[in-house]
């Protein structure tokens, strides 16, 4: 016969289990592919089972409607304050192209995930938002002034929010502009 002190123990053991793994893995728990993205931590970069490289460009009008582009972005979602390596992060500025034809870009991303999983531009900007230079105003709110035109290699993208983030050298540009 199954005494009350064995299930109490039981269930204590069960209990400091299931907290020893949330512990452990980070996303215990987790249900949808936006929230593994947005919380993920990257245990170094020997658990990448994907590793890409896109190029993000940035630039936004000022008032005269001059374009103006954010400056480079270092060590975002990197890790470096807070030891959490997110999936989609930046290292180091480096530019687009080599030689007399390189270009400053403002990110050079970092796309790795321990797990097969698709991550588009939205997962970066909810990765960087509390970074974001908010003297830039709300950018993203199109209207009948202003447009986003996005292109990936020089092709426009329609819906760049949901554009994958995939491959090894190429260039995303956003423009933030009058219309």
């Amino acid at each position: 016969m199954v005494s009350e002190k064995s299930i109490l123990i039981a269930a204590v053991l069960v209990f400091v289990g299931f907290v020893a793994v949330s512990v452990v893995f980070e996303d215990f728990g987790v249900t949808t592919d936006d929230e593994r993205i947005r919380d993920g931590c990257l245990n170094g970069h020997g658990a990448a089972v994907t590793h890409d490289h896109v190029y993000l460009d940035i630039w936004i009008a000022d008032e005269n409607g001059d374009l103006q582009q954010i400056a480079p972005l270092e060590n975002q979602g990197a890790g470096t304050t807070d030891g959490c390596m997110k999936f989609v992060h930046t290292h180091d500025a480096r530019p687009y192209g080599e030689g007399a034809s390189a270009q400053e870009v403002t990110a050079y991303l970092h796309v790795e995930t321990p797990f097969q999983i698709n991550i588009s531009m939205k997962h970066w900007f909810e990765i960087w938002d509390e970074e974001f230079p908010q003297s830039y105003g709300d950018w993203d709110q199109v209207d009948d002034t202003h447009e986003i035109v996005a292109t990936r290699n020089g092709e426009v993208i329609e819906d760049f929010w949901n554009e994958q983030l995939d491959g090894q050298s190429d260039i995303i540009r956003l423009e933030y502009r009058q219309k």
